[in-house]
């Protein structure tokens, strides 16, 4: 949880230290993010099948099964992160198509030409990281995270600003920052994977670095699904923002400001998703098919009481939490009605972000990525547009009608996810078919388990 917290508050530092620079600067890094931020978060999440797979080889006693995974997936890091570098290389193209303020077009490609230089690097941290959590060590990336949270808002304040003999760059200083920053988040993490403990899984041998193909399918085969389920996500987000556009930019601003906070607020969910998916792989690779059925129905029902004081304290502080981000009375009034929807959908949200975890830690990614594909863009985007248009003779509610939209969205992979929960943990003979599926054969699965009762 504070891993993902240190990492969102390095999108905030961004965010408030860019609206101090100028509205127009926030406005095109948010539009710059509408892009940047699916492509990120496709990349880590393929690459976070390591994440199940290890989980899962480490609850069945296979600890030297992993450095095979760990090597393969440097491979496919290296791949993935070169084809992200050239997607967003050609991202300007994008941009023709929508009409938003010239000024703030120029920091959205300024940005993007500096934060590609930075996505190879996030796909390296992305296995490394996996590989540990999967290994049940997640203090790594927590001690990394906020050791360079500081050195984040120090090179953001020169970039932006241009102090201590730094050009000022404006809105596109965070982007070089945020690609510095990347790279540091590798070379730290290496140097953790070099200790003891995690040699003992044989990850840097000389051995077996030759591509293997048929571990790339097991991760296509789980992380494709959360990649593409991430990419809905963030997807229908960041089409808001593109459509936002047209509106103005004190809209997009008002967007960026509470999608911000609202970030913040998802981490907590989301890291309690993902310790969800650690320990439900750790009880399926041991065979304890309840263990992994209480974690699931505990990591819900702690997500939900969360919610619920979330939503109380969103609703209670807006005020305060919009008036650090900006000054501008039009973006400030937009963002503070827009807290309001944050606040409320707290409960879908988060729920059903924990629920994916949950899911994952299954290998179950397939169903999960039709609900969010249906819930995104079939629910939420459509009646977004609806209420922001004024289609059907509904009124235009411009930016408001999004948010519609994304609740409506959110609230159906809510209910139809946890659904599926439910449903998948009770039914035993599917958990065991699909942690056999995704790799070993039933005497390797035997002979794990065996291990695991023996110690």
């Amino acid at each position: 949880m504070f891993a993902a917290l240190f990492m969102m508050a390095m999108h905030v530092i961004d965010t408030i230290m860019t609206g101090q620079y100028g509205t127009a600067d926030l406005a095109g890094v948010s539009l710059a993010m509408g892009v940047a931020s699916p492509t990120i978060v496709l990349v880590t999440a393929v690459l976070g099948a390591v994440t199940p797979i290890t989980a899962q080889l480490y609850g069945a006693g296979k600890v030297e099964e992993i450095g095979p995974i760990g090597r393969q997936g440097f491979w496919l890091a290296g791949v993935t992160g070169l084809v992200c570098f050239v997607l967003i290389s050609y991202a300007e193209l994008a941009y023709q198509f929508i009409e938003a303020d010239p000024e703030a077009l120029v920091v959205t490609i300024g940005y993007l030409d500096a934060v590609r230089w930075g996505f190879i690097g996030q796909a390296f941290y992305g296995v490394m990281r996996s590989l540990c959590e999967g290994m049940g060590r997640t203090k790594p990336a927590m001690v990394i995270a906020g050791s360079l949270l500081g050195i984040n808002a120090l090179l953001n304040y020169a970039l932006i600003f241009g102090k201590f003999g730094a050009p000022e760059l404006g809105g596109i200083g965070a982007g070089v920052a945020t690609a510095i920053v990347m790279w540091l988040h590798v070379f730290l993490i290496a140097a953790v994977m070099m200790r003891p403990f995690y040699r003992a899984a044989g990850i840097f041998v000389r051995r077996d670095w030759l591509p293997d193909f048929a571990i790339w399918w097991r991760f296509a085969k789980i992380g494709v699904p959360v990649g593409v389920t991430h990419f809905f996500e963030m997807g229908v987000y960041s089409g808001v923002t593109l459509l936002a556009a047209s509106f103005g930019a004190a809209s997009v601003a008002g967007h960026a400001v509470a999608m911000n906070i609202n970030g913040v607020a998802f981490m907590i969910p989301m890291s309690i998703g993902m310790a969800a998916a650690i320990r439900v792989g750790h009880c399926v690779g041991a065979d304890d098919y309840r263990g992994a059925e209480i974690v699931g129905q505990t990591a819900i029902r702690t997500c939900f009481a969360y919610a619920t004081l979330a939503a109380v304290v969103l609703f209670a502080t807006r005020g305060y939490l919009v008036s650090a981000y900006i000054s501008d009375p039009a973006v400030r009034d937009i963002a503070m009605a827009l807290m309001i929807f944050v606040a409320g959908y707290q409960f879908v949200d988060d729920t059903q972000a924990t629920a994916i975890g949950v899911q994952r830690g299954y290998k179950d990614t397939r169903v999960p990525m039709t609900f969010a594909l249906i819930g995104y863009w079939v629910v939420g985007l459509p009646v977004g547009c609806a209420f922001a248009y004024g289609w059907l003779g509904l009124p235009s509610l411009e930016i408001y009608g999004f948010w519609i939209g994304l609740t409506a969205g959110l609230a159906f992979c809510a209910v139809t996810i946890n659904l599926r929960r439910i449903r998948f943990a009770r039914d035993h003979a599917k958990v065991r078919r699909y942690a056999l599926e995704q790799g070993a054969d039933e005497a390797e699965f035997e002979l794990g388990r065996e291990k695991v009762a023996e110690a």
